[in-house]
């Protein structure tokens, strides 16, 4: 098979060499002469491939043999620790729970040390690109993370990992990962807060006296641009080294994920709601303050609806024991729905008050005239009796009385007069007409107040509740 392409090569540059007329072939001997030249030429190649090949088997077989490498030792053991530069690239963040505090993404990590009992000399040869079974036949660092929930090595189709080998000796050890770690969360300012979610890196056996961790400068945590969360907008990345503060003494790297929270939701979801709610509770405010079904009838539904509203978007968080920023709106969005049933319970007891007050007064009033007219008719000599509205006397009226139905007429009239005169002059405008007309002003004024104070408060005076540091 070899033979024949040989062949139809030849033959191909024989008529190529033929139409350029620069050199012609006549006789057989030279046919045979070029064939054997070019079979040469490919054997030699194929001889220098396959020598490539077998001197690289055999660099490894030397290189990790067990007179000259033993993995389970760490470069320079009893030396200067090993340093293990740490670079991480992530693709993408997962989900971040509130209820659990965990945090996760999609990364690749990798790990670059010195191993000089790895160097090599092999000609061109300067690096040797390993797959992950390589891995098994040489020290690595038993690097883990010490805040890591729940992590792993993807797998499809291959583990998903490498190593690269210099001529110096350095490797540069890659895999793609999953990383669940927990991410305490401060919730004071939850919604309109910021959250760092931790990522400690270090060893899980040797101390800082073997190993020591050090992040990969100049970009040792490298963010997608295309990366982005639902609920959160990532802002930047702080990073720091540990070597002391260990209670082991061991090191490590911590990265440190500023994030803050999205608002549209909550906006959209409970905060407009809940204040259109408590501007549905002014409209009793208008009604009639004798329909007193329909100004509780609003007060009720307000309250129950504010409620379910407001108290039902706690069940995405932890039970914690302080009040959130969204806690403290909607309580006081529950307040000012709540005042303004009182606000009518108080119109309704001064209204009934100021009535029985009128009663009085006219009781008073009425009284008196019954006494200046008795004591006029006793100054004339006359026995009289006085005739009230209603009374057993008045229905059966004897002989006797029938002279005054004149001054019970008077009376009557009199009666008219003293009211009018007692509405008008002495209790109007009623207190609880009054109680309203301030409450239309009141309520929206001082609920304005109260959301610029909280949003300015929320936004530009109280601070995160974010460490400057981290101890595990």
């Amino acid at each position: 098979m070899k033979s024949s392409v040989l062949f139809i090569q030849v033959y191909f540059l024989h008529v190529f060499v033929e139409k350029l007329d620069i050199f012609r072939m006549q006789t057989t001997s030279s046919w045979i002469l070029l064939y054997i030249s070019i079979l040469l030429m490919q054997n030699f190649s194929a001889a220098e491939k396959n020598d490539f090949m077998t001197n690289t088997s055999k660099l490894l077989d030397s290189l990790l043999s067990p007179d000259n490498y033993d993995r389970q030792i760490r470069p320079g053991f009893g030396g200067p620790p090993t340093v293990v530069l740490t670079d991480i690239e992530i693709r993408s963040f997962g989900s971040i729970s509130e209820t659990d505090m965990l945090f996760s993404m999609d990364c690749y990590f990798r790990q670059t040390w010195f191993d000089r009992r790895l160097k090599f000399r092999s000609g061109n040869l300067t690096v040797l690109s390993m797959d992950w079974k390589f891995l098994q036949r040489v020290w690595t660092p038993d690097t883990y993370f010490l805040n890591g929930k729940s992590s792993y090595l993807h797998k499809v189709s291959a583990p998903n990992k490498f190593v690269r080998v210099r001529q110096d000796g350095q490797l540069k050890y890659s895999m793609r990962l999953t990383i669940q770690t927990n991410c305490p969360m401060h919730l004071r300012k939850y919604p309109l807060d910021k959250q760092a979610c931790p990522l400690v890196i270090g060893s899980f056996a040797y101390t800082s006296r073997d190993v020591l961790y050090q992040w990969k400068w100049p970009n040792p945590v490298a963010v997608a641009n295309d990366v982005t969360l639902s609920q959160y907008d990532y802002l930047n990345i702080t990073l720091a080294n540990h070597t002391e503060t260990q209670p082991r003494g061991t090191s490590s790297l911590l990265a440190r994920f500023i994030l803050r929270r999205r608002r549209g939701y909550f906006i959209l979801q409970i905060y407009a709601p809940c204040a259109m709610i408590v501007g549905a509770s002014w409209v009793s405010f208008w009604i009639n303050k004798s329909d007193a079904p329909g100004r509780v009838a609003v007060g009720a539904t307000t309250v129950l609806t504010l409620v379910t509203m407001g108290f039902g978007g706690r069940s995405s968080l932890p039970r914690v024991a302080y009040a959130t920023a969204i806690d403290w709106f909607v309580i006081l969005c529950f307040s000012f729905v709540f005042a303004a049933m009182v606000e009518y319970a108080c119109v309704n007891v001064v209204d009934r008050t100021d009535f029985m007050k009128l009663q009085k007064a006219l009781k008073d009033q009425q009284d008196q005239e019954n006494n200046q007219s008795a004591e006029a008719h006793k100054e004339n000599g006359e026995d009289i009796t006085i005739i009230t509205e209603h009374s057993d006397y008045e229905r059966r009226r004897p002989r006797m009385t029938r002279k005054v139905r004149p001054f019970r007429w008077k009376k009557k009239k009199r009666f008219r007069e003293i009211t009018r005169q007692i509405m008008e002059e002495k209790w109007k405008p009623d207190r609880g007409s009054r109680i309203d007309a301030y409450a239309r002003v009141l309520f929206p004024c001082a609920f304005g107040l109260f959301n610029v104070l909280y949003w300015t408060l929320y936004l530009y005076t109280i601070d995160d509740e974010i460490p400057d540091d981290i101890t595990f």
